[in-house]
């Protein structure tokens, strides 16, 4: 019954889906392939100007230590010279990884007397930044590891220094995923690190194979490219903001959301809701392609702003006031997209 429920409740959903994420889809890959060609638009080509014209002047500054230009810049460019440079030169959010690590550092910068931060400070800065990010990936106990990003906010300001946070990822890097996602046996219980459903095997769960193949074909789409201006977005099973379009009011505990969502509200909660087949795990895996590259751009990001990665998803319980209530969360990265000039590229730290 579960099963013809399945396809049932999702055709019509799907067509939907399919009509508004297919023209979102082709232009995305098109933004690709013309990534691959070098066609790159005006504004893609002043970004990694900017950049490249920023790191110029960080070797001028390293090789001429007293120099005082008079130079400065505005707190938020400083900011954007930092995680912009860094994420070009070093940070590799397009390969495969199966597991992530997060890290936050901490970076005071004094301001002159007119609220500005001087260029030769920026350097200094983005010296010590990368000096601390250098430390944290090599300490990773990851064998294969690689920068998949970093990202800066701006914390508190006095009138003498802003304090910016750092969030460092650390990624896994795994072999190439080939087809998929999701094929017969991958019957896997919807969180708690449960593992595979009968029996248990205590090494992942649904939530995590569905980050895993997710950001895999994140990566593949994001080939070429890096990003500037990142943002996190956090969704959660049985929030109102992820409530499918003309899914039946009340749930019923059968795709009620496009991240998994289950209640004891709406019925018993059996092992066999709680398990997620591979039809249904592929279900879900179109839904939050759906979430991840149509919804939350359209309705809660500038134009243009794409997913980047997604920094960790997960499965659990909790109780609901008299309830209980079994969901899948996730913390999504996105950023604007820059494709590099021709010939340019990372380098590991």
């Amino acid at each position: 019954m579960k099963k013809a429920i399945i396809f049932i409740s999702i055709l019509a959903a799907g067509a939907i889906i399919i009509v508004f994420s297919c023209s979102k889809e082709t232009t995305l890959n098109e933004k690709v392939e013309n990534n691959d060609k070098q066609q790159m638009s005006q504004y893609e080509l002043k970004v990694n100007k900017t950049i490249k014209g920023f790191k110029e002047k960080m070797v001028y500054y390293r090789e001429n230590p007293h120099l005082k230009s008079g130079e400065s810049v505005p707190a938020d460019t400083a900011l954007w010279y930092l995680e912009a440079t860094i994420n070009y030169s070093h940070s590799f959010p397009n390969e495969y990884y199966n597991e992530m690590q997060t890290d936050e550092l901490t970076l005071v910068v004094p301001k002159n007397s007119n609220g500005e931060v001087n260029m030769e400070v920026v350097v200094q800065k983005y010296d010590e930044m990368k000096a601390d990010v250098t430390n944290i990936y090599y300490s990773s106990a990851y064998e294969n590891k690689g920068l998949v990003l970093v990202d800066l906010t701006e914390g508190s300001q006095t009138a003498d220094e802003i304090t910016f946070t750092a969030e460092t990822v650390t990624g896994n890097k795994g072999p190439d995923p080939g087809p998929g996602p999701f094929v017969e046996g991958d019957n896997w219980w919807y969180g708690e690190m449960k593992g595979h459903c009968f029996p248990h095997t205590w090494d992942t769960d649904a939530s995590q194979e569905l980050e895993q193949a997710m950001n895999d074909y994140i990566a593949e789409h994001n080939a070429g490219l890096f990003f500037i201006h990142q943002t996190d977005r956090y969704r959660k099973g049985g929030d109102p903001n992820i409530r499918r379009e003309g899914d039946p009011d009340p749930p019923n505990n059968v795709y009620d959301y496009y991240l998994y969502s289950s209640s004891t509200e709406y019925g018993t909660v059996t092992d066999e809701i709680l398990c997620l087949d591979y039809m249904e795990m592929n279900v879900y895996y179109d839904y939050l392609k759906y979430l991840l590259y149509t919804k939350i751009p359209d309705e809660d990001l500038p134009p243009g702003y794409r997913i980047e990665i997604i920094v960790g998803m997960s499965g659990y319980f909790e109780p609901d006031g008299p309830y209980t209530h079994y969901l899948h969360e996730g913390n999504f990265k996105y950023g604007y997209p820059i494709g590099y000039d021709e010939g340019e590229g990372p380098d590991e730290l």
